[in-house]
């Protein structure tokens, strides 16, 4: 199966407790300002590419979230998912299930089992 990328848009804050994930929203990279994409294989990425490679890609789990309501220090800004405020604010994006399909979300919900050790 080939990779294929969707834009992180209408996606609440994954992050467990946080109100902003009372609040669809559509992500881009902290640092060069373009949209964040994520694949069937646990993958986030930006689309700014240097030197042929994307400036930022990481599995979800490594992934900072900062949805503006984590506090205005960087150290409390970013915020990793874990895989519970993960799959809610997954199971609420309804638009990315629908344009993605079965197959590829039962791909990325194996590879989050993978990345939180939870298969």
């Amino acid at each position: 199966m080939s990779v294929e990328w969707y834009q992180l848009s209408n996606f609440k804050c994954p992050i467990t407790g946080c109100k902003g994930a009372q609040e669809p929203t559509s992500w881009v990279c902290a640092n060069d300002g373009t949209d964040i994409y994520i694949a069937q294989t646990g993958n986030l990425r930006c689309s700014h590419v240097n030197q042929g490679q994307y400036s930022h890609f990481a599995p979800i789990c490594n992934w900072g979230f900062d949805c503006g309501n984590h506090g205005d220090h960087p150290v409390h800004r970013f915020k990793k998912a874990d895989l519970q405020g993960f799959s809610f604010a997954l199971s609420h994006a309804l638009q990315l299930v629908s344009e993605a399909g079965a197959t590829w979300c039962a791909a990325l919900i194996t590879e989050l089992g993978k990345q939180y050790n939870k298969e």
